[in-house]
């Protein structure tokens, strides 16, 4: 019944709305009407004033006239024919101030009358206003009551939405507090059986952790093995490339010795043409063993002495028997250009001179040294020959300085004397010079020097190589060692991790655990507090609905007996307006 009170109320207030709008467009006519009869009024005002004007005008006529009949005298025959017309003027004059003061008359009459309608209709205008004011404040206090009966249904339908929405979360909380307490009891559980999880990863993360440190020790000491061994290596290689540089260079000189000592490059033109004539083939029945020189052996601090003073016994063709010194000799006075002495080889049998006639003392005393023949062996066959086999060698004796080769050459001057710088004195003679680079006895003693280095460097570069092979074998061991090291720190690694990650894995779902328990128990705290204060707000709403409920009622019954005192002002305020219509008409009539 209040909702239909409401939509009967709304609809009246929307006809009354509507009356008002008609009732202020006939306001709008009344104020224009109001407006015109104004202009009006200004009009007849204005017309008041112009005739007023013309009494004015009327008046200085009179006054010319006054003025023209003083000068009629002078101007009487000139005016003679005006005269008639002054009396017309006169004439019109009259019947105007006659029409003038009859329209007076009305206008006066009629000004009574309209200020008489005027004053009626401003009372009765004031009656109206008066009137439409009290409807005006009776709609409004009628609205008000509408709006506060509105507003009072409004709150009590919001009321008790909130109390069933209460009712609602009562109930809502007593499920999240059920839900809230088994969340509990879950994360409770989780982290019991979390715990127990971490510890059992925190043993298998220190095994492997101690496994990882073994290795990590492992690998440090391998690297610095192999670190070791490369270095080894490294230096073993640049051992090897100096040995190898070095037996390079020593086979040079080997073989730059074999090729000079092989071709007999030392020997003269003569002998070199003997001996290539034989290689040719060019004669059969001389086989030549060779030259003196590749049967000696000279003891080095004497070498150079021994080959300045022999240095044409060592040019000797060495052959078997005479019939081959024969051919060669033949063969050099035949085909071959130059001169050869051929030594033939000694017979055991062959008898020579055992010892010199005169043989000065060996000693420091005398400044001998000894024979030459004694610093001096003979090898390749030759070696039972005596020293008679060359008589300047068996007369030849080695002196400490030139002092002393002097005196015992002139006391011995069969004798020759022999300094080690080469110089030789022989009686009244004395021989030496300088020749330049090796002769056959030091390029022999520098080919058996170099072949026992080429051996030993030989050696040592095999050494090395095998040292080398050796290292490299042992550091692939230690690199596929390293490699099986590393492969396998990093299987331990990634366990490591992988266990790690678990740990923080277990570490994150234990404090999500610890969350959601202090979550839940901080819910079961706040959902406790909440239906606590939930249930006095309801207590607290239904008063309030109780409150509102009766306030409306009373609201009600307020607006139905307001709606019968505005229906009698609003008869009143039609009553008023349609007199107010009448005096409006009669108002208008009157200024028209």
């Amino acid at each position: 019944e209040a909702s239909k009170a409401a939509i009967e109320m709304s609809q009246a207030a929307a006809a009354f709305e509507t009356l008002g709008a008609d009732l202020r467009t006939k306001e709008t006519e009344h104020t224009a009407l109001q407006q015109t009869c104004y202009q009006h009024e200004e009009a007849l005002t204005a017309q008041r004033k112009e005739l007023a004007d013309l009494q004015i005008e009327a008046e200085r006529a009179r006054g010319r006239l006054n003025s023209q009949s003083q000068q009629v005298a002078s101007i009487e025959q000139r005016l003679a024919g005006g005269e008639k017309d002054s009396q017309e003027v006169e004439k019109r004059l009259a019947a105007m101030e006659s029409e003038v003061e009859k329209h007076r008359n009305s206008l006066e009459e009629a000004s009574v009358n309209a200020n008489e309608a005027r004053e009626r209709l401003r009372v009765k205008n004031e009656e109206r206003e008066q009137f439409q004011g009290q409807l005006r404040m009776r709609e409004q206090t009628l609205e008000a009551a509408r709006q506060q009966v509105l507003r009072l249904l409004g709150e009590a339908s919001t009321l008790r939405n909130q109390l069933a929405q209460i009712d609602e979360y009562l109930a809502s909380n007593e499920r999240d507090r059920s839900r809230a307490g088994k969340e509990d009891e879950i994360a409770t559980a989780d982290l019991a059986r979390l715990a127990g999880q971490r510890q059992e990863l925190q043993t298998k993360l220190g095994d492997r952790q101690m496994q990882l440190e073994s290795l990590a020790d492992r690998k440090k000491r391998v690297e610095e093995e192999l670190l070791g061994r490369k270095s080894t290596l490294g230096e073993a290689r640049r051992q090897l490339e100096g040995v190898r540089a070095e037996l390079s260079r020593i086979k040079a000189r080997k073989d730059s010795l074999e090729e000079i000592l092989s071709h007999r490059a030392y020997t003269t033109e003569s002998v070199k043409r003997l001996f290539t004539a034989v290689e040719r083939g060019q004669t059969s029945a001389l086989q030549p063993s060779g030259v003196l020189a590749d049967f000696i052996e000279v003891d080095p601090a004497f070498e150079k002495a021994a080959e300045e003073f022999l240095h044409e016994e060592l040019e000797y063709v060495v052959v078997k028997d005479w019939s081959q010194a024969d051919s060669g000799i033949d063969l050099m006075r035949g085909d071959l250009d130059g001169r050869a002495t051929f030594l033939v080889h000694p017979e055991l049998e062959d008898k020579y001179a055992s010892a010199l006639a005169t043989e000065p003392p060996i000693g420091p005393e005398t400044g001998i040294l000894g024979r030459l023949s004694n610093y001096l062996k003979m090898t390749n066959g030759l070696t039972k020959a005596p020293a008679e086999l060359l008589p300047r060698l068996s007369r030849c004796y080695l002196v400490q300085d030139r002092a002393a080769a002097q005196r015992l050459a002139g006391q011995y001057p069969d004798i020759f004397f022999l300094l080690p710088d080469g110089v030789c004195y022989h009686g009244h003679a004395v021989s030496g010079g300088r020749k330049t680079g090796s002769g056959p006895l030091g390029l022999k003693r520098e080919l058996r020097e170099l072949t026992g280095i080429v051996a030993t460097k030989q050696s040592a570069f095999e050494g090395t190589q095998h040292q080398i092979g050796e290292l490299e074998h042992a550091i692939q061991m230690l690199s596929e060692e390293q490699e099986k090291v590393r492969q396998q720190q990093q299987r331990e690694e990634k366990e490591a991790l992988a266990l790690d990650h678990e740990m923080r894995r277990m570490g994150e779902e234990t404090n999500r655990s610890n969350s959601r328990l202090s979550a839940a128990r901080l819910e079961l705290e706040r959902l406790h507090r909440d239906a606590e204060r939930s249930a006095g707000q309801k207590d607290e709403k239904q008063r309030l609905h109780a409150e509102k409920e009766e306030a409306r009622s009373r609201n009600e019954r307020d607006l139905e007996s307001g709606r019968g005192e505005l229906d009698l002002l609003r008869e009143s305020v039609q009553q008023v307006s349609e007199e107010h219509s009448v005096l409006r008409v009669q108002l208008a009539s009157l200024d028209e």
